[in-house]
C-alpha cells in the first residue's frame, strides 16, 4: 500500500472476510502516524495564536465513536458536521438535589442507571449551544463558568471536539471569545509531567499543544490578562483527573493556579462533585427520539446498506427498553454495527429482552476480537468455527478473558466505582491475559493510570454474567444466595438482578442439559427469599421486571402464584383510585389472560372504570406498537361508550383512550368502528361529541372518511349542541387535508358558526378554518379572508378563536404565513381594544411554539404597553414574556415599560398590575424593589383575587431561587389564616416553593399549614401538606414540628386527610423516617408504599430505598420477621403474607 508522508494505513484481513459487502466503511482497522509541523516561525502576535488554533481544529474534522486499541486500531469515524448536541438547564432545586445524592469521591458511580423510555423524553428546559453564554445566570458573571455534566458514554468529549471545531469555523460564539483552548483532562498524569518537574499554568497549556503551536504564543497569551478574558478554556473529563493532578503534587498546584487564572472556563463531567465554582449548569442530555433516527440514517448512508435499517427500526419501535438504550451514543453505534453485519440478528424464536440485546452486542465484540487474533496470526482456530458459534463466551480464547470482565466488573459494582487502577487490572487478568488483550475486546478501556467499561450497562451486564454463570454450574449456590439477600433493594442493582433472570432464561432455553437441575428456579426461589420488602410494591415491581427479562415464565414454579396476587393487587388499587401502571409496563405480565380479564373486569365496574382508562391512556402512549391494547379490551372500551347509565366522565375517557388505540394503530378493529359509527349517527348528545372524536383520530392518522360520516358531521355543525360541534368541525378539518373533498356548503357551514356559535364551537370553527387555509386549494384563501373579518369585526368569543387559528398559520409556516404575521402586525397598529388584544394574544402563541417575531411586531408590542388599555396591555405583556422565555432577548425598551407599577387605580388596574408583574417573572425577569412592593401591597390590600395573583407571582419570584423580603413572607402566612380557597392555596404553594428553594420558613407559617390540614377544605389540605413536605425536608426544629403534625394527621385523619399527609411525607427525607420509633412502623411502610420505596429489614436494620439510595437505620430491632409483618398496615399485611407464600 502506498503511503503518503506523515500517514499511512495498514489494512487487515478481517474486514474483508466478514463486513466485505456490508460495512467496508464501518470499522476500519488503522494505524495512522501524524508528522510533526514545525513550530511556527513568524512573529508573535494574537492573530497568529488564533489562525493557529482555528487551523488545528479544522483539521481534526472527524470524531472518533468507537475505537479498539490494540496492535493496529479498528475505528468508526464519522464527520463532526453530522454530530447532534443537546443541552439541558439543571434548576437549582434539582441541582441541590443531586449533590445531596452525590458522594464527594470523583470515582464513586454516579451515572443513571438504564434510563427509562418516559424519563429519556420528559420535557427538559434545553438551551441552544449557540446561545449557552446568553444564559441569565451568566447576565451579571464577570467569570463565566459553566458546568457540563452527563453519563458514561453520552458524549462529553464529543461536545468538547464539536465546541473546538464549531468555534474554528467562526460558527460559534464569535465576538465572545477569541481564543479557545480545549485540555484533556485525563492527560494531566504523572507519566506526562513527571513529579520532580515544578509547572505553571502555561506548561500545561504548552504541553497539550506540543508541536502544533508555538508555546511562546501560549505563554503570551496566557500571561496577557487582557487576552485572557478573550480567552474560553474548555477543561474535558473532571471526573477522569488522575489523583496526582488532584493531590499534593507541583501538577496538582499549577492545574488549581490554571482554574483560578481563567476567567472563562468551561469543564464536563460524569455527575458527582466537582471543585469547581460555577455561575451555571447543564446536564447534556442523550439523543432524543429525532436525534436516535437521524443518526441511524446518517450511520446506513455512511456504510451504503440503507436497506438493513428498516430492521432496527423496527426493533426500536417493539420494545420501548432498546429504545431506552439507544439515546446514549456507544450504544446506539454498537446496535447499528450489530444490525449492519447482520440484520437478522434478532430473527430468532427467542424473545428481544434488554439482556439478549447485551449478550448479542458482547458476544459480536468477542467474535471480532477473535478474527482479528487470527488475522494477526495469533490463534489457530479458523474463521468459519468462530462464525458458526452460537456463545462465544465460552471459546477457549475467550472464557478467561471473559471471566476476568466479570470478576472486574462485579468488583467496581461492589465498591461503588467506574474506575479500576492499574494494579487492579493487573490482578484480575494475572500472567495469562495481556492488557493489549482487554483492550483489544473493546468492552474495557484502559488509558493512562486507569480503566472502565464502555458504559456503566455493560459493567452491569458483566456482573450479572458472572452470578448467572455460578447458578448454571451448580456450584457455590451459598454466594449466590448472599448475593441477592445484599442486593435485592439495592437500587445500583435492580438492571443486575433483571440481566442475570435473562441470562439465565436464555441459557436453559438453550440447553436441555439445565431442564433437570433448572438454575432460573434456583434464581427464583433466591429472590423469593428474604430480606421482604415491606411495603411490597417495590418488591413487586422488581419481581415483575425479572419475569419480563425470561423467555418464558411459566416455567418458574412462582410464576402462576404471582398472577394471583397481582390481580387482587390491581383491584385493591384500583378501588383505592391508586395506579398500577408500572406493573402493566412489562409485557408479558400486561398480556398474561388473567391480567387481561382482570382489567377488563375494572373496565365494567362504575368505581373502577375512569381509574382503568387513565392507566390505559397512559400505558397506550408509552408502550411501543407492538404491545397493543387487545382486541378484549377494546371491546370493554366501546362498551363504556354504548351504556348510557355510565357517566359523561367515563365516556369522555374512554374515547380519548381509543383515540391512542387508533394512534398506535392507524384503525380500530371493525367492531369498534362500526359500534362508534352507529353512536355517531344516532344522534345521542353526550355520546354523538364522543363518537366524533373517532372520526377526528381517523383523520388524523391519514384515514379516508366514507361520504356518510362527512355528511353527519356537517349536519352535527348545523344543529348538534356546542361539544359536538366542537369536535365535529376539527374532525371535519382533518378529514379534508387527508384528501376528502371540502365543499362550499361545508365552508359555510363552519363561517356561520363563526358568526352565531358559542366560544368552544366558535373555537373549533377558527382552527377548521386555519386548517383548511395550511392545506390550500381551492377555499384556502377564502377561509383566510373570513378569519380576518372576524378578527376586525367579530364578537370577543369569535376574535379569540380568530387570532388563535391565524396564529396556527403563521406557526406553520407556508403561503400565506407572511401574510397572516403582517395582518396581526397591522391589527396592533389600527384594530380596536379586543382585535388588538386577539392579535397580541396570537402573536404570544407564535413565540410560545418557537416562532421569531420580527422586530416591527416586538416594536408594535411595546408600544401597546404604552398607550393600549389594561386588556391590552396584559395580552402585549405576555406575548412579550412568550419572547423572553424562549430566549428572545427582550429590548431594555420592553422591560421598562413592563413595569411601570401604578399603585394607584379601580380593581382591573390593580388586577393588571399583578399580573404584568406575574408575566415578568414567570418569564425569568428580576423584579425592581418597587416590583416586590407592589405585590406585597396587593397581598395587604387587595381581595380575594388579587391575592391570589400576587401570591402566584411571588411563587414565580422564589423559583427563580429569589429570597423573598420577612414583609411578603409575613402577607402570605396572613392570607393561610385568613384567606378563601383559592388565596389560601396560592399563598400555600409561594410558601412551599420558598421552601423547596432551601428558603427557611418562620414557625408561623408551619403553625398556619397545620390549621389548614384540621380545618381548611381538601383543596387548600393538599397544598398545606405539599408545603409541610417541602419544610420537613430541612432537618431542623421547625421541619420537625412539621413532620410530626403530617404524622398526626396521618394517624388521625380520615381517608382524604391521610391521604393528603401521606403526599406530604412522601417528601421527607428518608432518614428522618428511619429515626421514628417502631410505632411509627405502620406510617413508614405506606409512606414507603406510595413512594415505591423497598422498606425492608436486612441484619436486624431498618433500611428504605429509592430509585437511587438505600438509607439504614442505626438503630437494631429486637423483633422477627413474623413480629414486624404484623405491624404493617392491615392490607400491606395481608400482601406480604401471599407474596410469603410464594
Amino acid at each position: 500500500m502506498q503511503a503518503t508522508p506523515g500517514h499511512f494505513k495498514v489494512q487487515a484481513n478481517a474486514s474483508q472476510i466478514h463486513l466485505e459487502q456490508n460495512a467496508r466503511l464501518l470499522i476500519s482497522p488503522i494505524i495512522q502516524y501524524h508528522a510533526l509541523q514545525p513550530l511556527s516561525q513568524v512573529p508573535l502576535n494574537p492573530q497568529t495564536l488564533i489562525n493557529s488554533l482555528r487551523s488545528l481544529y479544522l483539521s481534526q474534522k472527524t470524531l472518533s465513536i468507537f475505537r479498539i486499541k490494540a496492535e493496529q486500531e479498528w475505528e468508526f469515524k464519522v464527520p463532526l458536521e453530522d454530530i447532534y448536541v443537546r443541552l439541558g438547564i439543571i434548576e437549582s432545586k434539582e441541582r441541590r438535589v443531586r449533590d445531596l445524592a452525590l458522594d464527594k469521591h470523583s470515582q464513586q458511580i454516579q451515572d443513571d442507571r438504564i434510563p427509562t423510555f418516559e424519563t429519556i423524553y420528559e420535557p427538559k428546559q434545553n438551551i441552544e449551544i449557540e446561545k449557552l453564554f446568553e444564559h441569565k445566570s451568566l447576565e451579571k458573571e464577570n467569570a463565566k463558568r459553566i458546568y457540563i455534566q452527563g453519563a458514561a458514554g453520552i458524549g462529553k468529549s464529543t461536545l468538547c471536539h464539536y465546541i473546538a471545531y464549531r468555534w474554528a469555523k467562526e460558527e460559534l460564539w464569535q465576538g465572545i471569545f477569541s481564543y479557545l483552548f480545549w485540555i484533556p483532562l485525563r492527560n494531566l498524569t504523572l507519566k506526562k509531567y513527571p513529579a520532580d518537574t515544578e509547572y505553571t499554568p502555561a506548561d500545561l497549556i504548552a504541553r497539550e499543544y506540543a508541536g502544533k503551536i508555538d508555546s511562546r504564543a501560549i505563554e503570551a497569551c496566557i500571561n496577557n490578562a487582557i487576552l485572557r478574558e478573550k480567552t474560553l478554556l474548555v477543561l474535558d473529563g473532571y471526573d477522569e483527573l488522575s489523583a496526582e493532578a488532584q493531590g499534593n503534587t507541583s501538577l496538582a498546584t499549577a492545574f488549581k493556579e490554571l482554574k483560578e487564572l481563567f476567567p472563562h472556563i468551561l469543564i464536563t463531567s460524569r455527575p458527582g462533585s466537582c471543585s469547581f465554582n460555577r455561575s451555571c449548569e447543564l446536564e447534556l442530555l442523550g439523543f432524543d427520539k429525532e436525534g436516535v433516527e437521524r443518526y441511524i440514517d446518517r450511520f446506513f448512508r455512511q456504510v451504503q446498506a440503507e436497506e438493513k435499517k428498516q430492521k432496527l427500526y423496527h426493533l426500536l419501535q417493539s420494545s420501548p427498553q432498546v429504545l431506552s438504550l439507544a439515546q446514549i451514543p456507544i450504544n446506539l453505534t454498537l446496535l447499528c454495527c450489530l444490525f449492519n453485519e447482520d440484520p437478522e440478528v434478532f430473527d430468532s424464536t427467542q424473545s428481544i429482552t434488554m439482556t439478549a440485546i447485551y449478550e448479542r452486542i458482547v458476544n459480536w465484540m468477542y467474535k471480532w476480537f477473535l478474527l482479528r487474533r487470527i488475522d494477526q496470526g495469533q490463534s489457530s482456530q479458523t474463521k468459519e468455527k468462530i462464525l458458526t458459534e452460537k456463545n462465544l463466551r465460552y471459546n477457549q480464547e475467550v472464557a478467561k478473558i471473559a471471566k476476568a470482565f466479570e470478576e472486574m466488573a462485579d468488583f467496581a459494582m461492589e465498591n461503588n466505582t467506574l474506575y479500576l487502577g492499574k494494579q487492579e487490572i493487573d490482578d484480575f487478568r494475572g500472567n495469562a491475559i495481556t492488557s493489549n488483550e482487554l483492550a483489544d475486546c473493546g468492552l474495557l478501556r484502559i488509558p493512562e493510570g486507569k480503566g472502565y467499561f464502555i458504559h456503566l450497562t455493560f459493567q452491569e451486564f458483566l456482573t450479572a454474567s458472572k452470578v448467572a454463570n455460578q447458578y448454571l454450574q451448580g456450584e457455590n449456590r451459598q454466594a449466590c444466595q448472599s448475593f441477592l439477600c445484599n442486593y435485592k433493594f439495592e437500587p445500583r442493582y435492580i438492571l443486575v438482578l433483571r440481566m442475570i433472570a435473562g441470562y439465565l432464561s436464555l441459557s436453559t432455553s438453550r440447553n436441555r442439559r439445565y431442564l433437570n437441575s433448572s438454575p432460573l428456579q434456583s434464581f427464583f426461589d433466591d429472590l423469593f427469599a428474604g430480606p421482604h420488602d415491606l411495603a411490597v410494591r417495590s418488591e413487586l415491581h422488581l419481581i415483575a421486571s425479572c419475569f419480563e427479562e425470561c423467555q418464558n415464565p411459566t416455567q418458574v414454579r412462582q410464576y402462576e402464584g404471582f398472577i394471583e396476587l397481582v390481580k387482587d393487587y390491581m383491584i385493591d388499587l384500583s378501588l383505592l383510585g391508586l395506579d398500577f401502571e408500572g406493573l402493566l409496563r412489562n409485557k408479558s405480565l400486561f398480556n398474561h389472560p388473567k391480567i387481561m380479564h382482570t382489567i377488563e373486569r375494572l373496565l365494567s365496574d362504575p368505581h373502577t372504570i375512569k381509574n382503568m382508562l387513565l392507566m390505559l391512556m397512559n400505558l397506550a402512549n408509552l408502550i411501543a406498537k407492538e404491545q397493543r391494547l387487545c382486541l378484549e379490551i377494546v371491546r370493554s372500551i366501546v362498551k363504556i361508550l354504548k351504556d348510557r347509565d355510565n357517566c359523561y366522565g367515563a365516556k369522555d375517557t374512554a374515547a380519548r383512550a381509543l383515540n391512542i388505540v387508533v394512534g398506535q394503530i392507524g384503525k380500530l378493529p371493525k367492531e369498534a368502528a362500526d359500534a362508534l359509527a352507529q353512536i355517531l349517527m344516532e344522534g345521542d348528545s353526550d355520546v354523538t361529541c364522543i363518537a366524533a372524536y373517532y372520526i377526528e383520530t381517523l383523520a388524523e392518522q391519514g384515514s379516508k372518511l366514507p361520504k356518510e360520516a362527512l355528511n353527519a358531521l356537517i349536519q352535527i355543525l348545523k344543529e348538534g349542541d356546542s361539544d359536538a360541534t366542537y369536535v365535529a368541525a376539527y374532525a371535519l378539518a382533518l378529514a379534508t387535508g387527508q384528501g376528502g373533498e371540502f365543499t362550499k356548503e361545508m365552508l359555510n357551514a363552519l363561517i356561520q358558526i363563526l358568526k352565531e356559535g358559542d366560544s368552544d364551537a366558535i373555537s373549533a370553527a377558527a382552527d377548521a378554518l386555519a386548517m383548511v387555509a395550511e392545506q390550500g386549494g381551492e377555499f384556502a384563501k377564502e377561509a383566510l379572508n373570513a378569519l380576518i373579518q372576524i378578527l376586525k369585526e367579530g364578537d370577543s368569543d369569535a376574535i379569540s378563536a380568530a387570532a388563535d387559528a391565524l396564529a396556527m398559520v403563521v406557526e406553520q409556516g407556508g403561503e400565506f404565513a407572511k401574510e397572516m404575521l403582517n395582518a396581526l402586525i397591522q391589527i396592533l397598529k389600527e384594530g380596536d381594544s379586543d382585535a388588538i388584544s386577539a392579535a397580541a394574544t396570537a402573536l404570544g402563541m407564535v413565540a410560545e411554539q418557537g416562532g421569531k417575531l420580527p422586530k416591527e411586531a416586538v416594536d408594535a408590542l411595546i408600544q401597546i404597553l404604552k398607550k393600549g388599555d389594561s386588556d391590552a396591555i396584559s395580552a402585549a405583556a405576555t406575548a412579550l414574556g412568550m419572547v423572553a422565555e424562549q430566549g428572545g432577548k427582550l429590548p431594555k425598551e420592553a422591560v421598562d415599560a413592563l413595569v411601570p407599577i401604578p399603585q394607584e387605580g379601580d380593581r382591573a388596574a390593580k388586577m393588571f398590575n399583578v399580573d404584568v408583574l406575574g408575566v415578568v417573572a414567570k418569564h425569568g425577569g428580576k423584579l425592581p424593589k418597587e416590583g416586590l412592593d407592589a405585590l406585597i401591597q396587593a397581598l395587604k390590600e387587595g381581595d380575594y383575587g388579587i391575592k391570589r395573583r400576587a401570591a402566584d407571582a411571588l411563587r414565580a419570584v422564589a423559583k427563580q431561587g429569589e429570597k423573598l423580603p420577612k414583609e411578603a413572607l409575613n402577607a402570605l402566612i396572613q392570607i393561610l389564616k385568613e384567606g378563601d380557597s383559592d388565596a389560601t392555596y396560592a399563598a400555600a404553594d409561594a410558601l412551599g416553593m420558598v421552601a423547596e428553594q432551601g428558603g427557611k420558613l418562620p414557625k408561623e407559617a408551619v403553625d398556619a399549614f397545620i390549621q389548614i390540614l384540621k380545618e381548611g377544605d381538601y383543596t387548600a389540605k393538599r397544598h398545606a401538606a405539599n408545603a409541610l413536605g417541602e419544610v420537613a425536608q430541612q432537618g431542623d426544629e421547625i421541619a420537625n414540628k412539621a413532620l410530626n403534625a403530617l404524622v398526626q394527621i396521618f394517624k388521625e385523619g380520615g381517608p382524604i386527610d391521610k391521604w393528603y399527609a401521606v403526599g406530604g411525607l412522601k417528601k421527607v427525607d428518608k432518614k428522618a423516617l428511619l429515626k421514628m420509633s417502631i410505632e411509627a412502623f405502620p406510617l413508614i411502610a405506606s409512606v414507603c408504599f406510595f413512594a415505591a420505596n423497598s422498606f425492608s429489614v436486612k441484619g436486624q436494620q431498618l433500611q428504605i430505598s429509592d430509585k437511587t439510595t438505600t438509607y439504614f437505620c442505626k438503630d437494631k430491632l429486637m423483633l422477627n420477621y413474623e413480629e414486624i409483618r404484623e405491624k404493617s398496615p392491615k392490607k400491606l399485611a395481608i400482601w406480604r403474607k401471599q407474596l410469603d407464600n410464594l
